[in-house]
């Protein structure tokens, strides 16, 4: 699966991508990053202005968004429904900003502020 990201108003020092599907449930509901699996392998290319050291520019670069279930995952992907899809700050632009400071409970979380494209349908590939 792909998707094809156009942001405006954001200019963002470092990037990850964050793909977070549905059934990682805490007690209470909240989804947790500590609980999260390690079941998709995500790749982001950016357009040639684009680097890591750079960042992307809101509204002149473009991101583009791979994912697919991870040949070591050991989990069943058929209740995956959905794929979000969200722009984050990476620890170099958390360093003096407590109010990006990663928060395992994601609903609490500032670290990944930007929907970027969510949901996506996530489909099985034919293995």
């Amino acid at each position: 699966m792909t998707g094809k990201m156009d942001q405006s108003s954001l200019c963002i020092a470092s990037l990850l991508a964050v793909v977070l599907l549905s059934g990682n449930l805490h007690a209470d509901g909240a989804t947790l990053f500590s609980q999260l699996t390690n079941a998709l392998t995500v790749s982001v290319a950016g357009t040639q202005n684009s680097s890591q050291v750079n960042g992307t520019r809101a509204g002149t670069d473009e991101l583009y968004v791979t994912w697919a279930l991870s040949s070591a995952a050991e989990v069943d992907d058929s209740t995956y429904k959905t794929v979000e899809l969200r722009l984050c700050f990476g620890p170099p632009s958390q360093i003096d900003r407590a109010w990006r400071k990663t928060n395992d409970v994601l609903s609490k979380d500032k670290t990944c502020l930007f929907d970027i494209g969510s949901p996506q349908p996530y489909t099985p590939a034919d293995y």
